[in-house]
């Protein structure tokens, strides 16, 4: 598509020139695409899908909370054993 609708303007500045104040020129040389356009739809949730998901973001901050009180562990282990040695 490129190689078929570009080309490189020997003089960009004449060219631009032409586009501003010959209309005709313009209306002959522009080409304006229609790209295909898909608006992005919000996914409703159901009530059952927004309780499940509440339910999946509290499970998972228990288990982060408990990762982290087992390094908390894990890390006064470390320093009371190596405070013996």
């Amino acid at each position: 598509m490129k190689e078929q609708n570009c080309y490189v303007a020997p003089d960009y500045g004449e060219e631009l020139k032409k586009f501003q104040h010959d209309a005709e020129f313009a209306s002959q040389h522009l080409r304006v695409y229609q790209l295909p356009y898909t608006p992005n739809v919000e996914k409703v949730l159901t009530p059952d899908q927004l309780l499940k998901r509440q339910e999946q973001r509290r499970e998972q901050g228990l288990r982060l909370k408990k990762m982290q009180e087992e390094k908390r562990k894990e890390k006064v282990l470390l320093l009371f054993f190596s405070s013996l040695l």
